[in-house]
């Protein structure tokens, strides 16, 4: 992990599906849409070890939207 010389690979552009999460995720070169899908089989939202305490509604359907040059660096490391 400490060495300068490895160096991550970019994830190809393309679109993938998550069936049994009921999520999506979408990258182009400079973006990346994540999309939260409702169904029966997932819950509202997910909770554990004291994480994700507010994620309220998650469920209900989110698309978030993160580039290159915003989005708290979300992401980011792979556009």
């Amino acid at each position: 992990m400490n060495d300068a010389t490895v160096v991550a690979g970019v994830e190809p552009p393309g679109a993938t599906v998550f069936h049994g999460m009921d999520r999506a995720m979408v990258r182009r070169p400079g973006w990346a849409a994540p999309l939260s899908l409702c169904s029966a089989r997932t819950t509202f939202y997910e909770t554990g070890n004291g994480d994700n305490l507010r994620g309220w509604h998650t469920n209900n359907g989110v698309v978030t939207w993160w580039g290159s040059d915003f989005g708290n660096g979300h992401c980011s490391e792979a556009l």
